[in-house]
């Protein structure tokens, strides 16, 4: 392991029940949202081609 992992780790193993349930559901917020966002992204490879490149610029 990374030596920052290891110093995450170790500020986790310090955090009280309430502390770990807060960062476990932020986690978890974030991990949803982030897998959502690939999700969108893939509808707009629809306009990743030349004939739409000009809109690029606006």
């Amino acid at each position: 392991m990374s030596a920052k992992v290891d110093q995450i780790l170790q500020d986790v193993k310090g955090l009280n029940s309430s502390e770990l349930r807060e960062l476990l559901r932020k986690m978890a917020d974030s991990i949803e949202l982030h897998g959502w966002l690939q999700l969108a992204e893939q509808s707009f490879s629809d306009w990743d081609n030349p004939q739409d490149e000009v809109y690029d610029q606006l």
